[in-house]
């Protein structure tokens, strides 16, 4: 299904891995990626798939309402179809864990690392233009709260573009492109 099989990057996040590898297939749009992957997984295993979402802003297992087990199914197949060894791309999922900081706080995973679900930006996520610029990825590390400065460039992330609309790399993508104003 993917004529073109990005690798993903260590530091990079789930979401704009799957941004990679929709951009590289033709699909400047994601979401219509997502959902032509969807058909295509159903095709597969219409009832095993049927979870699979077409926001790109639910696609980590944590986002899932239930059980992430569906969602971590779907990215085993998707490791596959990008040809990517399957500990590689479930190290950038954000996965459900039953471990908790405290009575209030639980956590997520992400690889070797556990953190506190609390941290995790429920709106948009801020993004450093220089890194997405320069890179052509999101990292992680945008996604919790607190890290609002690149360690990289020594700048403030930016959540809305100069023209005053909301800038999420999920919705406006990788290029660092505004969709209203399109600088």
């Amino acid at each position: 299904m993917f004529l073109q099989r990005p690798k993903p990057y260590s530091d990079e996040s789930l979401e704009s891995f799957f941004i990679r590898v929709a951009n590289k297939n033709g699909y400047d749009d994601v979401h219509r990626f997502l959902e032509a992957t969807k058909r295509f997984l159903q095709d597969i295993d219409h009832h095993g798939y049927q979870t699979f979402p077409t926001d790109i802003t639910r696609i980590n297992p944590c986002s899932a309402n239930n059980s992430s087990r569906a969602r971590t199914a779907s990215l085993l197949k998707l490791a596959q179809l990008t040809f990517n060894e399957q500990p590689e791309l479930l190290g950038l999922a954000l996965n459900r864990t039953n471990l908790q900081y405290s009575p209030s706080t639980s956590a997520v995973i992400r690889g070797a690392e556990v953190l506190p679900r609390s941290l995790l930006r429920t709106n948009s996520i801020s993004s450093c233009p220089l890194c997405l610029q320069e890179n052509g990825y999101a990292s992680y590390l945008w996604h919790f709260k607190g890290y609002d400065h690149c360690h990289i460039h020594n700048i403030p992330l930016i959540n809305a573009c100069s023209c005053g609309a909301e800038f999420d790399y999920r919705v406006c993508g990788l290029k660092g492109i505004c969709n209203n104003c399109k600088e």
